[in-house]
């Protein structure tokens, strides 16, 4: 039972990886990446490539850095959160850095996934109801969830 949970959960977090760029921003009623997805925008205001990383969030997510890189490297950070697929490892080391059941529905699966990615791993139980900020979140979530 214990493997096929953690199967689960990596399909979850595959999943939500996938989708999470889609859910931070919308124009015009469809969900759209945060960023377009224009790899060129670079780092704002301490937060950097298609996620939007924090150097936080990348510490949280095991300091993560491209192939052949040094972590403790100026700019090591910043290098693997403006490429893809070094940023979607950020978030998915984190993610199951953090997974658990936030929900206390018995099941660690998406739902808990973007309480975490809402609430921060450290706090994930508050309800993402409470808020304008997390309705609005979870819509989007479900919204590109179920596509």
């Amino acid at each position: 039972m214990k493997a096929k949970h953690r199967i689960n959960n990596y399909l979850n977090i595959f999943i939500l990886s996938s989708i999470v760029l889609m859910v931070y921003s919308q124009s015009d009623g469809e969900p759209k990446p945060a960023t377009g997805c224009d790899m060129r925008l670079g780092c704002e205001k301490g937060y950097c490539g298609p996620y939007k990383i924090s150097r936080l969030f990348w510490i949280d997510g095991g300091r993560e850095v491209l192939p052949e890189d040094d972590v403790d490297r100026a700019g090591a950070f910043e290098d693997c959160a403006l490429q893809l697929g070094c940023a979607q490892r950020i978030i998915t080391n984190y993610l199951e850095k953090y997974a658990r059941d936030c929900n206390s529905d018995g099941l660690t699966d998406c739902s808990d996934y973007v309480m975490i990615n809402f609430n921060g791993g450290y706090q994930c139980t508050p309800p993402l109801d409470r808020n304008d900020a997390g309705k609005n979140f979870t819509r989007r979530f479900n919204r590109c969830y179920a596509r």
